[in-house]
């Protein structure tokens, strides 16, 4: 009676250590779970980041040929006034030289 009441008890501790264990099992697994969730967190904000970043470099590019597009205006207009006062100057210089140029006269 004493030994079929110390099985009866292990049997119980048994089932109970076996319940323990399948429940610290499903602990691990939901942990694992919760980890791998927490990367995934880690990873969308790495990308919203990436995202920000990237957003703000094309706006900054944009700013930037906006500038260069401002600064090659300024300079094609320098160039065409230079240019156009060099034709004046030239062609002044071409027609004192007619004026001034002796008649050949034969």
């Amino acid at each position: 009676m004493i030994f079929e009441a110390i099985r009866r008890d292990l049997e119980q501790l048994h089932a109970e250590v076996a319940g323990v264990r399948s429940t610290a099992t499903g602990v691990q697994g939901e942990l694992v779970l919760l980890a791998n969730k927490a990367d995934l967190l880690h990873v969308q904000s790495e990308m919203s980041a990436v995202r920000h970043a990237v957003q703000q470099l094309h706006s900054e590019m944009h700013a930037m040929e906006g500038r260069m597009n401002d600064s090659l205006r300024r300079g094609e207009r320098w160039l065409l006034l230079r240019l156009g006062g060099l034709a004046v100057v030239l062609t002044g210089m071409l027609f004192a030289a007619l004026r001034f140029l002796p008649l050949a006269t034969e």
